[in-house]
């Protein structure tokens, strides 16, 4: 009897695009709503209808980004290259080393150090979200008819925060000191998680500008009219559907209001270019003859790969 002949194909596991997909369609669909439509109250306190699924999308981004990180170091450090790529590991942390390790690794230069203080902020932020501590709010009213109140938050007796929390709070509140991002989960609001897109988006679009397709390229998340109508105001959607995180990272920061769009720009350093365009990559191009059955007729232009691949990484030669 002849044998079967068999055959197979390797893939890995990723759910980056999904889970950033979901983070934002939860926050669409869910959370905008309410937020316009309490757009001029005070936050905290944040409505369950807009805080539940803005805490939800704050752990699918972070989450997404620590895929997706691992994606990178696994096509360049795991995966078969042939010939084998010299200077392995590129990347000096590992695949079970927290977000938070990875992104200080990652962002080593010194000009990229507030948007690792951003990034581990957000994960400080999805931290408190994770892991329950389960403060005490105090609610506090005075003023003529006890017009102005406002509203603290306190750990319980013998529960302390973690070592990196501690670094990146406030003295006295319980938000983070660059980004204010609640430590408190019932405060997360729709803007906080419009600020962790933006942050993401920069990295995301940083690491590509770096390390090319297919290595740090997340790849393109469509947006359909029946979902995103109410994000994407202004759309011309008979000429195309929304599909770059450009777009989205562009969409969401327009759906706040003037006052919330401003708080974002003065946190973020007063350039919201840097989190709403994408970063541009200079590709120097070869050019290689190509023969023909009829000789040469023309010079075939070739992206060559990315320099990373062969160079020795920063944190050796440092």
């Amino acid at each position: 009897m002849a044998k079967r002949e068999k055959s197979s194909k390797k893939s890995v596991s990723n759910l980056s695009v999904s889970l950033i997909e979901s983070a934002f369609l939860i926050l669409v669909e869910n959370s905008l709503p309410v937020y316009r439509h309490n757009i001029d109250r005070k936050r905290p306190p944040v409505a369950a209808g807009e805080n539940v699924s803005a805490a939800a999308a704050v752990m699918m981004l972070a989450t997404g980004l620590d895929y997706h990180l691992c994606r990178l170091k696994y096509l360049r450090d795991v995966a078969k290259h042939t010939p084998a790529l010299p200077h392995t590991p590129y990347f000096n942390w590992s695949f079970d080393d927290s977000l938070s390790f990875k992104i200080q690794r990652l962002l080593s230069g010194r000009r990229e150090s507030r948007l690792q203080r951003q990034l581990v902020e957000l994960t400080v932020c999805r931290d408190a979200i994770v892991h329950p501590k389960f403060y005490t709010i105090t609610h506090s009213w005075a003023g003529v008819e006890f017009s102005h109140g406002t509203m603290t938050a306190k750990l319980p007796p013998g529960v302390d925060h973690r070592q990196k929390t501690v670094q990146h709070k406030m003295q006295r509140c319980e938000f983070s000191r660059t980004l204010k991002l609640p430590l408190v989960p019932t405060w997360v609001s729709y803007v906080d998680a419009v600020v962790c897109i933006l942050v993401l988006y920069r990295l995301l679009s940083l690491l590509e500008s770096r390390y090319g397709n297919p290595y740090a390229w997340v790849g393109g998340i469509t947006a359909y009219e029946d979902q995103t109508k109410p994000l994407f105001t202004g759309w011309d959607w008979t000429r195309s559907h929304p599909r770059e995180l450009e777009d989205w990272a562009q969409a969401f920061f327009r759906s706040l209001s003037f006052p919330d769009q401003a708080k974002i720009v003065a946190k973020l350093g007063g350039n919201i270019a840097l989190y709403t365009k994408k970063t541009k990559r200079t590709v120097r191009l070869k050019t290689r003859k190509r023969r023909s059955s009829l000789g040469m007729i023309f010079l075939e232009k070739v992206a060559p790969k990315p320099d990373f691949l062969s160079k020795p990484p920063p944190w050796r030669s440092a």
